[in-house]
């Protein structure tokens, strides 16, 4: 349930990264009525866009002088993963909640030092699985009991990563995942092949999952989640559409829903302010995010690579 936040001051926030996802975060923090205290970025382009679009916030190449000179009550981080480690400690460190882009990191050892960072200095540590608040995710949560479901296979082709899709992809569907059956597995099996990725387990409820990923260039973007039933029942989401199958004929929709592309983003900065100050809400968002870190390391440490049938 989303809380009502406390009336409270503007938020003021430093924005780490401000990429093409950066933006869109950017965005969606000031529509919400949080207030800019700077931006760290490296690259010219970048800096002019900023300085175009906001003339009057500091713009700094490096995050440790701009957080120690700048007040703020929140850092999002938006950069390359292996950055997010160093720059949300630091931010926690200064007094600040803080918002990550998936993954939280890639080292569950650093994972766990930065939720005990957070625990103790009481803060925010929150990580942007922006599809857990896709009107999707909620819909399904509430037409499909966890104990019914017999299959769920998530497909998503994403060409020109910036990195592996088991950190590029995996974490956002683990998440999805997680909710849709209540629960994260303690292990998974990990095929890897290049760019492609399978991932595959059976939850406690006997519910058989699948995930496909693709991150090779040249590829058609396509991202579909198909739910089975014990009963037979089907649902696929593709995108921002959701459809309800009749089992009979399956072919035939029952139910057709589609959805805004910005509502997911909108809906999870909402949640972020509503809930950053209530500690048990901030506990669970934590432990998701280091249990994924974790399983998905594990995981790839002991994946089979370069397996042909994954083509």
């Amino acid at each position: 349930m989303l809380r009502r936040a406390p009336r409270r001051a503007p938020e003021r926030v430093i924005f780490c990264g401000a990429g093409r996802w950066g933006r869109k975060l950017i965005r969606a923090f000031l529509a919400h009525g949080a207030v800019p205290a700077g931006f760290v970025v490296r690259s010219n382009p970048t800096m002019q866009w900023l300085a175009a679009e906001y003339p009057h916030v500091p713009v700094d190449t490096d995050a440790e002088r701009l957080l120690a000179g700048t007040h703020a009550d929140v850092v999002v981080v938006a950069t390359p993963t292996e950055t997010h480690s160093r720059l949300a400690q630091f931010g926690l460190h200064q007094g600040c909640d803080v918002f990550v882009e998936k993954p939280l990191c890639t080292d569950p050892v650093e994972a766990r030092a930065l939720a005990a960072s957070a625990r103790v200095r009481g803060k925010a540590l929150f990580t942007g699985f922006v599809y857990l608040y896709h009107p999707a995710v909620v819909a399904l949560r509430r037409a499909l009991a966890t104990e019914n479901l017999a299959e769920v296979r998530f497909t998503w082709a994403r060409p020109a990563l910036a990195g592996p899709p088991a950190w590029e992809l995996l974490p956002h569907e683990l998440a999805i995942a997680s909710v849709l059956l209540g629960e994260l597995p303690q292990a998974v099996s990990l095929d890897v092949d290049g760019e492609l990725c399978r991932c595959r387990w059976t939850s406690t409820a006997g519910t058989r999952i699948e995930i496909s990923l693709d991150g090779r260039a040249g590829i058609s973007k396509r991202k579909a989640v198909a739910l089975r039933t014990v009963a037979g029942e089907v649902w696929k989401w593709t995108d921002h559409e959701l459809v309800r199958y009749d089992r009979k004929s399956p072919e035939t929709a029952l139910r057709r829903t589609t959805f805004g592309p910005a509502e997911p983003l909108r809906r999870e900065v909402e949640w972020f302010f509503a809930h950053r100050h209530y500690p048990e809400a901030v506990r669970k968002e934590i432990d998701r995010s280091v249990a994924i870190t974790t399983l998905i390391d594990d995981a790839l440490a002991a994946a089979v690579p370069g397996r042909s049938e994954l083509e």
